[in-house]
């Protein structure tokens, strides 16, 4: 049975409606109609009759209850069919039925609370029911996503307490989201019985936009509060199954992806959108097609994988990035496949993909972090323990020596011994560096053809020359930040020698805000400044985002700050790191490792300036692609917004076909892929998709996120997008909050912020290094959980010693 038909509902008898009024009326209409659930006997009376006679309603509640009672409020205006003021007025619970001055302060306490919005005060009522207590769960169902209005379940509940009841927040609760197409046979336990229960009190109201309270207690569900959202008006049912066929073909295709594919190493195949090159983090969890497909493009066909190849890895032939309707998610065994020294035997290979494949599979909070904690990429101080594991799971001793072998080559060759490679693959972004693009874009002939002919020759050079060495440094940087990660978790040194290191480091971040007080004090003009810095945008693959040189004025002042006196103390000091280098040595004398902790120092720091630079140096190509497609629209009426819809293999196809198309062939192209997106934007997928049931069925735990420096720090958040067009005057006292940890975010540095808190983002991404280098305290990877609760507060305070964050105020 499909939970999303009514009709198919086991509900034999003739069903009477229910209408939705205030909350005493609703559960007592509703009280002998459910089957799925149990409503505690409601008591309601009205404050005009508490007013005549407050003792015979007191003596009544003593009548008709012998336990613990909750006094709760029921509004006209509170959760009717047109309103909801959810958690505004006052509940009190567990008042003792036996003292009559508790329940006379319970109610004048309820009463007191409707003083703030009601003008008919005698038209009111209260409520008083049972107290349930000790409850196994308490929690929160809404027939819909109120966030994305999508035909989706959502069950927010956490364990114990009826807090989040009474209300109307919680501290820590567990988050799924279920289709509304899933099958319910194939749900069970609580979870079956609290759909069962929304079905029916959905058929009962004739409403598909229930936000219900509830409590499962001795196997029941007890239904607190049954309301209208009021958020929503109306929903499009096409659209909603348009948005199940997308499901049905996602499910499909990752079944289809799931087995055995030729040139990649595994036996099951796992996708998530925050492994490794973290498409959460770069263009979104719901890009829009051009953005999506410049990414894909660039670097996700090949790019990925031929930068690692070149250091010694294997290079499986495949694309890294899957397309589900729309929503990018990470093929992980083809990413695990090309983070395996390439000369490993291919049985061996099979065993060991499936081995990292299982440990993320019982270890999915490390699906972020999977180049640190799932995989062993190079050899470091923990890679013993790593060898001792895989005896333990099935890997014979030549096996194993093999393995460690392999890993002790490929660590050592890439940290002394390809200095001819970064020279290489430096002098090629070097080139791409160079490129003139203004006089490239002013030279092409103003046809469609030709200009997407330009379009398609910058990428290619941009892939070449940008993203390939962009793609072997940043491999390079991460084997040494997880060389060094590992003396940290040996405790060679400590969390504060560790960041000090990070402070040493001089990086495109660093220059930039030099490159900025330079500007201040005139020593540099503006122009030479935008020359420089001027193709970065906050979205790197967002057309609609306004670059530095666009947006000028509303990322950078015009006029260098003073800094408060009480930052001086935070300016980093001169860096003395001989007795870190002292302690990594005489640790690493006792390995195989043949360099010494001044080299992996230099070694770092080079792999991470080299992998900015050639990050700066590729973002001006897409910089001078999204200019291009941006004129291209304007010469066919189409304006920047509108060419965010459209996708890179529209426009490089017009090339291959060799010959002129109309502008009307890209609105089509534009209308065609608008309507995919509106599915897209309906379609919720989680983090990690193991199993087909995962896409139907999406559990959202709270992630740990990677914390910075060890400091504390309290601020008012203050949420920035790629769109932001204006800034308050106090960022300066703010806890920025950015979903994407883009490097075209890099202002936000210059201004002196409080802290940082991002929604996606891994323990090696850069905003993660930035941090680290200008020891800014930082929350990077929340997740939405977190994300989305603490920036609708009013204070937050990070603390990353204690690995704290949370809400004050």
């Amino acid at each position: 049975m499909e939970l999303y038909i009514l009709k198919e509902l086991l509900i034999k008898d003739p069903i009477i409606m229910v209408k939705l009024t205030n909350k005493g009326r609703t559960l007592k209409n509703l009280q002998d109609k459910v089957k799925y659930g149990y409503i505690a006997k409601p008591f309601i009376f009205s404050i005009k009759s508490w007013k005549k006679d407050s003792k015979k309603i007191i003596s009544k509640i003593e009548t008709l209850f012998d336990s613990k009672i909750i006094i709760r409020s029921s509004a006209w205006s509170e959760d009717n069919y047109n309103t909801s003021l959810a958690g505004f007025f006052t509940t009190v619970k567990n008042v003792d039925v036996k003292d009559k001055y508790k329940i006379q302060t319970a109610i004048e306490d309820v009463i007191e609370s409707y003083q703030k919005i009601e003008q008919d005060l005698d038209k009111q009522e209260i409520l008083v029911q049972k107290e349930i207590s000790n409850v196994e769960i308490s929690g929160v169902v809404l027939s819909r996503d109120i966030s994305s209005n999508s035909p989706y379940f959502v069950i927010n509940y956490e364990k114990g307490s009826t807090d989040l009841i009474t209300s109307g927040f919680t501290k820590k609760p567990t988050l799924i989201k279920i289709a509304r197409n899933i099958q319910i046979d194939n749900l069970s336990g609580n979870i079956k019985k609290i759909m069962q229960m929304t079905l029916e009190l959905e058929a009962i109201t004739n409403c598909q936009l229930l936000d219900i309270e509830f409590a499962v207690f001795e196997n029941n569900i007890y239904i607190f509060q049954v309301r209208k959202i009021s958020s929503i008006k109306r929903y499009d049912i096409k659209l909603d199954k348009k948005v199940f066929e997308a499901i049905k073909t996602i499910e499909k295709k990752f079944k289809s992806f799931s087995k055995p594919q030729h040139g990649l190493y595994g036996n099951q195949a796992i996708f998530g959108n925050m492994p490794d090159w973290n498409p959460a983090e770069i263009i979104g969890t719901t890009p829009k097609p051009l953005a999506y497909s410049l990414y894909d493009y660039i670097f996700m066909k090949s790019s990925w994988r031929n930068g690692r190849g070149e250091i010694g890895y294997y290079n499986p032939p495949h694309s890294l990035m899957a397309n589900f309707s729309g929503k990018p998610y990470i093929d992980v065994r083809a990413d695990f496949n090309s983070l395996i020294p390439k000369s490993i035997t291919s049985t061996t290979a099979n065993k060991l993909i499936n081995y990292y494949i299982n440990k993320l599979i019982n270890n999915p909070e490390f699906h972020d972090k999977v180049e640190f904690e799932i995989v062993e990429s190079c050899f470091t101080l923990l890679t013993d323990n790593f060898l001792k594991s895989l005896e333990k799971n099935g890997f014979d001793e030549n096996e194993i020596d093999f393995i460690e072998k392999e890993l002790l080559t490929l660590t050592n060759f890439s940290i002394k011994q390809s200095s001819q490679l970064d020279q290489i693959f430096k002098d090629r972004f070097e080139l791409l560096d160079k490129v003139n693009y203004d006089l490239i874009i002013n030279s092409t002939v103003k046809t469609i053809y030709n200009q997407c002919q330009t379009i398609a020759y910058i990428l290619e050079v941009c892939i070449q020359n940008g993203a390939i060495p962009f793609s072997y440094f940043v491999r390079k940087a991460f084997i040494g930040l997880d060389i060094l990660k590992s003396f940290l978790d040996i405790k060679v040194i400590n969390k504060n020698e560790y960041n000090l290191i990070f402070s040493s480091f001089k990086t495109v971040t660093s220059i930039l805000k030099d490159d900025l007080d330079a500007l201040y004090s005139k020593k540099i003009t503006k122009d030479v400044f935008l020359e420089k810095y001027g193709h970065l945008r906050p979205g790197t693959y967002d057309i609609t985002s306004l670059n530095y040189k666009e947006n000028f004025n509303i990322y950078f002042l015009e006029i260098l700050p003073e800094i408060p006196k009480e930052l001086y103390d935070k300016l980093p000091p001169e860096i003395n790191l001989k007795d870190i280098h002292g302690k990594i040595n005489n640790h690493l004398k006792k390995t195989k490792l043949e360099f010494s902790s001044e080299d992996l120092i230099e070694f770092i720091e080079n792999s991470l300036q080299m992998r900015e630079a050639s990050k700066l140096s590729f973002s001006k190509s897409i910089d001078a692609t999204l200019n291009l497609i941006e004129i291209l629209g304007n010469s066919c009426g189409i304006n920047r917004d509108d060419m965010a819809f459209i996708k890179i293999q529209n426009l490089t196809d017009f090339v291959s076909c060799f010959e002129e198309k109309s502008g009307d062939t890209i609105k089509k192209n534009i209308s065609n892929n608008k309507k995919e997106f509106l599915i897209t934007s309906k379609i919720i997928l989680p983090h990690l998709i193991v199993n087909a049931e995962d896409i139907k069925f999406i559990r959202l735990e709270e992630l740990k996120p990677n914390y910075i420096t060890n400091e504390t720090v309290i601020g008012e958040p203050i949420h920035l997008s790629s769109k932001t067009t204006t800034l308050p005057s106090n960022i300066e006292e703010c806890i920025v909050f950015i979903e994407n940890a883009d490097p075209g975010f890099d202002w936000i540095f210059t201004r002196r912020i409080k802290g940082l808190v991002t929604k996606y983002g891994g323990a090696g991404s850069h905003m993660t290094l930035r941090c680290a280098e200008l020891k800014i305290p930082a929350a990077i990877g929340c997740g939405e959980v977190i994300f989305d609760k603490l920036s609708q507060k009013k204070k937050i305070m990070l603390n990353c010693e204690a690995e704290i964050i949370k809400g004050i105020i």
